[in-house]
């Protein structure tokens, strides 16, 4: 009869056999992988139908290698290619005005096309565990960061807007005042000029709240690199 000691080491053998073939799988398999995700996203994600290949694609071959090491344990290999996509992929599709619906539905296609293909590895049941949680691992990092940069971007937008629309009021604020201090206006050009002055000062508390708020999600506010110049030659 086999030792309990013997029959566990088989049983780790066989268990790494198992893990390695799943790795291997994902390793020499890859661009078949690749070309099945691109015609399920193409077919089904309209945002995506007209990106050119390596847009497309983008990040994905370092989705797979990761996805590999992970399921070896190679943990440090794997999270590399788990930033990659976090920084890479994540923005690249945010600066595309890819949704972010759309960007989990991509996820979500990565792992059913690898899922159909590793359905004939026998005994795949510890490999799946370890895939999905290298998946949701690489897929969280990727949306929070994808979340989090479209705010600072939303954030930045409504500063910069806010900074904007300051100029035009103040112009017709100033010429208002300017035709306040006119001696030569009729009562009903008078009363037209007070209701654009208060108009105007409404508008300017508005443009500050608009810039309160967006102070305190930019933190520091909008970049800005000051220098010494000659104003009367700018």
């Amino acid at each position: 009869a086999e030792s309990p000691a013997h029959g566990c080491r088989n049983s780790f053998i066989r268990y790494g056999s198992i893990m390695d073939a799943v790795a291997e799988l994902l390793r020499n398999e890859k661009d078949r992988l690749i070309e099945q995700w691109e015609d399920e996203v193409r077919r089904e994600l309209p945002a995506l139908q007209h990106m050119t290949r390596p847009v497309l694609v983008d990040h994905l071959p370092e989705l797979l290698e990761a996805l590999a090491a992970w399921i070896e344990g190679k943990t440090d290999r794997a999270q590399r290619g788990f930033q990659a996509l976090v920084d890479g992929h994540a923005l690249q599709r945010l600066g595309y005005a890819v949704g972010l619906e759309t960007l989990m539905r991509e996820y979500a296609k990565v792992r059913l096309v690898i899922m159909r293909e590793l359905s004939s590895v026998p005994g795949r049941r510890e490999s799946m565990t370890l895939l999905h949680e290298g998946m949701d691992r690489a897929i969280t990092a990727a949306i929070d960061r994808y979340s989090q940069r479209r705010e600072e971007v939303r954030a930045r937008f409504i500063s910069i807007l806010g900074h904007d629309l300051r100029d035009p009021l103040s112009t017709v604020k100033i010429s208002t005042d300017v035709l306040a201090r006119s001696g030569n206006l009729a009562d009903e050009q008078r009363m037209i000029l007070s209701r654009m002055t208060r108009a105007c000062n409404r508008m300017e508390r508005m443009v500050s709240d608009v810039l309160d708020f967006a102070r305190g999600h930019l933190g520091d506010g909008i970049p800005a690199n000051p220098s010494l110049h000659d104003l009367a030659e700018i």
